[in-house]
């Protein structure tokens, strides 16, 4: 035998045993049929029934690589998910998989199984992911997988603008007010007919002002709102509603966007998936308009949702098989891309942000542009939006003047915060890119 070559074998066995070893780490198992192979059944509990659509179709999928596991799924109405998944934890009687809503991590603190490290390494998640340590590294672990980001935009009726020979959608909130003036149409009884820029009647908006003044909800030992950028948030919130563009408290309405008479809209992004059910209307979307029209300090808040998590509780030998498809299925581009295409989010790998399917949808478009200049704050506590929608209320109804309605807020706040205090928020780890 040539020498070389008895020299050169271990070196080929050794490299040969490292390529198989990538192979079999980033090839999805494939186990073959046998006959009267039991199934291990896994239960997927969701309360979304388009989304859940998804999970069954691509669960065949994987049923045929997976001969032997059953895709069990179960639709729990949205207002009873919540109870019942905490009730099934509490009693070992938990779905395998569950689709989670961050708002609702505080609640089930230590209910939930952290994702394995060797199958979802946290280094790799950080550069997959864009935001991931904000918005699911809580304590060197995560335990629902990142879905994909929503924000709110502006909704536009395509041919009302160009009708009125309006090139686009503003870019500050000035020229917001002006171009809405032009916009808006009333009927000789004083309603509207036309409404310009719909705004009014959403809390998020205010929300959205109040960090593209630079401010923050949350405080360290209270409410952060009433500070001077929640002060300029609410004169301007007020000065738009001045500007008489809007749907509001003695301006009725009785159109919609979806039937041709709004020109512009404000909605967070799901709304992109109703309309493209129910309207026929051709509409675009466009960037929030800022103060300036420029994207710092912030365009606003948005939503990083989370999608698929593992009740604790279940037996180790079937949360393995859990992750497992769960990894499988979130390394699907196809999946990943359509599971937001449906929900009306940007997905959260940026690396998808170039394919085809994201940059001709102009809501994807958007999103991609305006997502990385949002704040998540965290799990925001339910009593935060019932006191910032008391404010709201207050500023559209005039009964008092915003500055004085936002000190009132900030007292009813910092109650509630020494009642309830907040857990996980992170608003501090917002860190725009730089222009």
């Amino acid at each position: 035998m040539n020498l070389s070559m008895k020299a050169t074998r271990p070196v080929l066995n050794r490299l040969s045993l490292v390529v198989l070893a990538v192979v079999l780490a980033v090839t999805p198992l494939v186990v073959l049929p046998t006959p009267g192979m039991a199934k291990t059944k896994l239960v997927l509990w969701d309360w979304h029934e388009p989304r859940m659509k998804l999970f069954e179709e691509y669960a065949k999928q994987y049923e045929k690589i997976r001969p032997d596991i059953e895709i069990v799924t179960v639709t729990v109405p949205w207002d009873d998910y919540w109870s019942k998944l905490a009730v099934a934890i509490a009693s070992k009687t938990a779905p395998d998989i569950a689709e989670f809503h961050n708002e609702q991590y505080s609640k089930f603190d230590g209910m939930l199984t952290p994702f394995p490290e060797d199958l979802f390494p946290l280094e790799e998640m950080r550069k997959k992911y864009i935001m991931f340590d904000q918005a699911f590294n809580f304590d060197g672990k995560f335990y629902y997988f990142p879905d994909g980001i929503m924000s709110g935009v502006v909704f536009y009726n395509v041919s009302l603008l160009q009708q009125a020979g309006i090139a686009g959608v503003p870019k500050t909130w000035d020229e917001m007010a002006t171009v809405g003036q032009k916009l808006t149409r009333m009927n000789s009884d004083g309603t509207l007919k036309q409404v310009g820029f719909n705004f009014a009647y959403d809390a998020g908006v205010l929300v959205d002002m109040i960090y593209q003044h630079g401010g923050r909800l949350f405080g360290e030992t209270g409410v952060a709102f009433h500070e001077e950028p929640g002060k300029k948030a609410v004169q301007l919130f007020d000065k738009m509603l001045k500007a008489r563009i809007s749907a509001q408290p003695g301006l009725a309405f009785n159109g919609s966007f979806e039937n041709g008479q709004v020109a512009m809209q404000y909605n967070w992004t799901w709304y992109g998936g109703l309309l493209r059910s129910v309207s026929k209307v051709d509409w675009q979307v466009a960037p929030l308009p800022t103060p300036t029209g420029a994207s710092l300090p912030a365009r606003g808040r948005n939503n990083y949702e989370s999608g698929l998590s593992v009740p604790a509780g279940v037996p180790k030998e079937r949360q393995r098989l859990a992750f497992e498809f769960i990894k499988w299925l979130y390394d699907n581009d196809e999946f990943y891309i359509r599971l937001n295409q449906a929900l009306g989010r940007i997905p959260g790998r940026p690396s998808l942000w170039n394919r085809p399917e994201v940059i001709n949808n102009s809501m994807f478009r958007v999103l991609a542009q305006q997502a990385p200049y949002t704040v998540y704050a965290g799990p925001i506590p339910g009593w935060m939006w019932e006191t910032l929608g008391t404010l709201h209320q207050a500023i559209i109804n005039g009964t008092k003047s915003p500055v004085v309605a936002l000190e009132e807020a900030r007292q009813k706040g910092d109650a509630e915060w020494r009642r309830d205090p907040p857990r996980y928020i992170v608003e501090s780890l917002y860190k725009p890119p730089a222009n």
